[in-house]
């Protein structure tokens, strides 16, 4: 519900899609490791060859860990 009416609003103030087509969201189980989809997450702009390094990327956080526990974390299990 969040997606569906975050991008209604955004398109009609920008005429400009916000979510990419056939994105998805899933919630994490019991069993799957909540820093390891973490590390996932925060590398992605790596992988996709955004940036070289995380520093470089903006457009990433967490509400309960700063960046630098996040850095030293993904740095950490690498």
């Amino acid at each position: 519900m969040a997606k569906q009416n975050s991008g209604f609003y955004f398109k009609q103030r920008t005429e400009q899609p916000l979510w990419q087509r056939y994105g998805f969201d899933r919630v994490l189980r019991g069993e799957e490791g909540t820093w390891e989809v973490a590390r996932y997450i925060v590398t992605n702009p790596i992988r996709s060859r955004l940036v070289d390094n995380l520093n470089d990327y903006a457009f990433w956080g967490s509400l309960t860990h700063s960046r630098e526990q996040l850095l030293e974390y993904v740095q950490r299990a690498a």
